[in-house]
């Protein structure tokens, strides 16, 4: 469901988790350090991007690794930071909306 997957994303720490695995799969202990929280407080947020189907996980002996799950979540997020930083490029959408100029 969308309003998982927003709610997942809408994390400042979890976007930067996902912005670490855009580099590839990473174990919990080579994210950890990136924080000042708790690895402990690092696992829930990957646990929550897990369940929003954001990342996947795999075990291998004692670490758990983390990768994402889907290459689209880089697209959208490249999206959404587009908006966010250039409002000047938006288009207005509905049947009210403008005719753009060819």
């Amino acid at each position: 469901m969308p309003e998982s997957l927003f709610a997942a994303l809408g994390n400042d720490v979890r976007l930067s988790i996902v912005g670490l695995l855009v580099k590839g799969e990473r174990c919990l202990c080579e994210i950890a350090p990136h924080f000042h929280q708790d690895p402990s407080v690092i696992c829930r947020h990957l646990q929550i991007l897990e369940r929003a189907g954001v990342v996947l996980s795999r075990r291998d002996g004692q670490r758990i690794f983390y990768r994402l799950a889907d290459h689209r979540t880089v697209k959208l997020l490249e999206t959404a930071l587009d908006i966010v930083e250039h409002p000047s490029r938006a288009r207005a959408v509905g049947p009210k909306a403008p005719k753009e100029d060819k």
